[in-house]
């Protein structure tokens, strides 16, 4: 669980750090090189995200070889007509090979407005639901199905998976009653929600930010 939430606060770090703020913007708009984001989200909450471009598309890492890129961030946003904000989104290293599912990370689902931020997370589906002592339903799952070396970036296309979980009341007691195994604490007596977050990206590397 620890490492979850390292890569929660890890993800805060890295949006400051995104390619679309700054090297990676101007190359895509001169080459028409758009990043793109899909999640469907099910379960307690449901929504269809359809993201792409620079405003809508974060996309930011801390290392990038010819071989790997991570800890990355890939997510996608939308807003409702009331100014709801919506965001899926996924952090972890990733090998850059085609048809391996690869685990981990930490991944997070936002409902965000004026006056509420709902946060469902992995790392809260790990402590609230997950029956694997090793986060087997918890990690966040991604399969690459295209790394594409292009002129001037590398184009990576895959899908991702994974289940959140939010509760609504911090302070509660319930579900904490000792006992064996796992969750940690039972999120359906405690009322917690839960959510399946499923998508597709297509985010485009330039190649001059590589190591």
């Amino acid at each position: 669980m620890a490492h979850q939430f390292l890569y929660g606060i890890l993800f805060i770090g890295l949006l400051n750090i995104c390619q679309e703020s700054k090297a990676q913007a101007p190359a895509a708009q001169q080459n028409k090189i758009i990043n793109s984001v899909t999640a469907m989200v099910s379960g307690d909450e449901s929504k269809n995200i359809k993201a792409s471009g620079e405003e809508d598309v974060s996309l930011g890492f801390l290392k990038f070889t010819k071989t790997s890129v991570g800890p990355i961030t890939i997510g996608g946003t939308v807003k409702g007509k009331d100014g709801t904000s919506y965001k899926a989104f996924f952090v972890m290293p990733l090998n850059l090979q085609t048809g391996v599912e690869q685990k981990g990370g930490f991944g997070s689902y936002v409902i965000e407005n004026d006056t509420e931020t709902k946060t469902y997370s992995t790392t809260l589906y790990q402590t609230f639901f997950d029956t694997d002592s090793q986060g087997g339903g918890s990690n966040v799952k991604v399969t690459l199905s295209e790394v594409a070396e292009l002129k001037d970036q590398v184009k990576v296309t895959g899908k991702f998976h994974f289940n959140a979980a939010y509760d609504p009341d911090p302070e509660s007691e319930k579900g904490k009653e000792p006992h064996e195994g796992y969750p940690l604490i039972n999120g359906a007596v405690r009322g917690s929600k839960k959510v399946a977050v499923s998508g597709t990206f297509t985010v485009y590397l330039i190649k001059i930010l590589r190591d």
